[in-house]
This record gives C-alpha cells, sequence and structure tokens, in this order.
C-alpha cells in the first residue's frame, strides 16, 4: 500500500512500490492478451472444422451428381452409369441402366 509522508508527496519507497505494482499490472494483462489470443485462434478454428463437416456430405453428393450428368452426357449406347458413396465407409453403389 501507498503511504504519503507529511508534506504529501510521495516519498521513494511509495515511488517504487507503484512502479513494482504497475509492472506486475503489465505482466497480467499481456497473460491476459496471450491467452485471449490464443482461444480466439482455437474457436476460429473449431468454426472453420464445423464448416467443413458441414460441407462435406454436400461435396460428396455434388460431386455424384456430376459424375452422373458427365455419364449422361458421354453415353452412346442409351447406357447410364451412376456411382454414388454413401458416409459411414460403405462400398460405392453403382446403378447401370439402358435405355
Amino acid at each position: 500500500m501507498v503511504h504519503t509522508n507529511r508534506t504529501g508527496a510521495l516519498g521513494e519507497a511509495d515511488t517504487r512500490q507503484l512502479f513494482d505494482q504497475q509492472s506486475d499490472l503489465r505482466h497480467i494483462v499481456k497473460l491476459q492478451s496471450d491467452e485471449t489470443d490464443k482461444w480466439v485462434t482455437e474457436f476460429n478454428s473449431g468454426i472453420a472444422l464445423l464448416g467443413d463437416m458441414i460441407k462435406s456430405p454436400a461435396r460428396v453428393w455434388e460431386k455424384a451428381v456430376e459424375a452422373a450428368r458427365a455419364s449422361v452426357a458421354a453415353q452412346t449406347n442409351g447406357a447410364i452409369e451412376v456411382d454414388a458413396r454413401p458416409q459411414g465407409g460403405r462400398e460405392p453403389v453403382t446403378r447401370r441402366h439402358r435405355q
């Protein structure tokens, strides 16, 4: 705690104590800032991962639709072949249809 002498001016011991407290507070603020930066980085990484997980199933089916369209466009004898890869690691399903 800071004490004043009789004239109201701070003594050298009081000045040293204030300087030390200010230095400690700077250190605490720096630690808080670093922790906040780390939390923000972790949060943003989590959001990006969540976004990728949401988009992943849509990409699988978009690729299947693109493959189907390409197959239909390239058919020469009236046959259509579509490969779809369901989620869960199951084997791809191939369907062939002849007109």
